[in-house]
């Protein structure tokens, strides 16, 4: 399952907050071709799931994950820091990814 660091859910909070929409959740989406075959995500506030969106709720916030890719995150860590902003870990890679192709 997916988790978020506790640093991730409170800016996630505040960004919602921040723009009034409250009640809204975060969606996590496939967004294009990403490193070594793992697909690109996406994040953006979102009033309801999408039709087949995976609905957790983590400490009052709500994160839709788009249905094509929960087995993919399905281990994954999201964490946000100052000054690096998001970052997701966790992700499965491909063995191409050690040749220094994708780092």
């Amino acid at each position: 399952m997916l988790n978020l660091t506790p640093s991730a859910i409170n800016r996630f909070k505040k960004i919602l907050a921040d723009n009034n929409v409250e009640h809204y959740g975060i969606r996590i989406f496939q967004a294009g071709d990403g490193c070594c075959g793992t697909p690109g995500l996406g994040l953006d506030a979102a009033e309801t799931p999408e039709n087949g969106d995976m609905i957790i709720e983590k400490d009052g916030l709500k994160i839709y994950v788009d249905g094509s890719i929960t087995e993919l995150l399905d281990n994954a860590v999201i964490d946000y820091s100052e000054g690096s902003g998001f970052s997701i870990s966790g992700l499965p890679r491909s063995s191409e990814c050690g040749s220094g192709a994708c780092n």
